[in-house]
């Protein structure tokens, strides 16, 4: 079983939760774009976890909007 870094671990943690929350809520990365003011490529790069400061914030809307807290 291949070793996994902690920054990807967090990465995978991050793309889990939200797309849990997608999910749950029956909703698309373009819906999500559209309701945060963001465009649909780079929701997903946030979501995939891209470190770029860009994405950061667009991770703490995404967070804030889901109130995801224990990433």
């Amino acid at each position: 079983m291949p070793v996994v870094s902690p920054e990807e671990s967090i990465k995978r943690k991050i793309r889990r939760a939200i797309r849990g929350e997608l999910d749950e809520r029956g909703m698309s990365q373009i819906e999500l774009a559209n309701m945060i003011g963001e465009r649909e490529d780079e929701v997903s790069r946030a979501i995939n976890g891209y470190k770029e400061t860009r994405f950061v914030k667009i991770r703490e809307k995404i967070f804030k909007l889901f109130n995801i807290q224990d990433i």
